[in-house]
């Protein structure tokens, strides 16, 4: 999440910047994570969080007249979802 809001402020504030990285980045993630749960480790619910980080990325990406206070406020929904989703699982897992 980092490296995708650094990339997306760069891209508001009109810095040349590649994409790429940020993207690699969330597909590496979504790739460990694929095998972390193929192993059983997590739920199917924290890899559907990571897809959905990625479209997050995919889709946040291609804005461009976002301001940052919006960028901020989509982060924080986004993580908030990451964490719910997370804690779906780890209380399916559990009971």
């Amino acid at each position: 999440s980092i490296l995708y809001v650094r990339t997306r402020l760069s891209v508001l504030h009109g810095r040349p910047i590649s994409h790429r990285t940020s993207l690699i980045a969330h597909v590496m993630a979504l790739i460990i994570g694929g095998v972390i749960w193929a192993n059983g480790l997590v739920t199917w619910t924290a890899l559907l969080a990571l897809v959905l980080l990625l479209v997050r990325a995919v889709v946040g990406l291609r804005q461009t007249n976002v301001p940052a206070r919006t960028v901020g406020f989509q982060e924080m929904g986004s993580g908030l979802l990451y964490a719910v989703l997370g804690a779906i699982g780890t209380v399916r897992a559990i009971c």
